[in-house]
């Protein structure tokens, strides 16, 4: 559930700490633009669901079956897998340690969360729009963080693509946030981005060092 400006940032680092070309930075938002274009996080995000002692449950993509299916091309260091992987990488991290800070997973449906901040299960959609008005906020913080331009980023990214249904989804993906000023409570902080933003790469430089990248 991170936002795509997210996964840019962290892996606009990872690309240049390896050298690697906007390939990478392309693999690496393709989880999310093929989830919207699938409906399906599962496949998009070779997701599994780990359940817990309290009745909630993470969806935490599975790494291993990832590394498995693309043995070969990760091995042959392909920057479009590789960046794929980065992504995934991403999200385990930020559902398994940080998403959980704010809400567990009560309903398989995904129809209601246990947020800790209140207290108490509320709606799924109270929530997203709460997580979602934070990260419109921190969106210039982002990328300032790591010096990118967001127009110029969406330019670079469909120029590595001819299927129009996928520049598509590019376009309606990063656009602009609107800010809904009238919700007052936030959970993200700089803060807690910032360790987040370390953590993805110190483990994702580990995964591509058991690679040998």
């Amino acid at each position: 559930m991170g936002s795509l400006i997210m996964h840019l940032a962290v892996s606009n680092e990872i690309k240049r700490i390896y050298n690697f070309s906007d390939r990478f930075l392309f693999g690496s938002i393709m989880p999310d633009i093929k989830k919207r274009i699938l409906n399906n996080r599962s496949i998009s995000h070779y997701s599994e669901k780990i359940y817990l002692q309290n009745n909630s449950f993470k969806n935490l993509p599975n790494l291993e079956i990832y590394m498995k299916e693309h043995k070969e091309k990760l091995v042959k260091k392909d920057e479009y897998t590789l960046g794929y992987f980065a992504h995934l990488i991403q999200d385990r991290i930020w559902f398994d340690k940080y998403i959980s800070r704010f809400v567990d997973f009560q309903d398989d449906t995904l129809e209601f969360v246990y947020m800790h901040s209140e207290g108490r299960i509320v709606d799924f959609d109270y929530w997203k729009n709460i997580i979602y008005n934070d990260y419109a906020k921190m969106e210039k913080y982002i990328l300032d963080k790591v010096n990118l331009e967001k127009n110029d980023i969406v330019k670079r990214m469909l120029l590595q693509t001819n299927d129009c249904q996928v520049k598509e989804t590019i376009k309606s993906e990063l656009i602009d946030w609107k800010i809904h000023y009238d919700i007052k409570k936030e959970l993200l902080t700089q803060n807690q981005l910032d360790e987040y933003f370390e953590e993805c790469i110190y483990e994702i430089r580990k995964m591509y060092s058991k690679l040998k990248i």
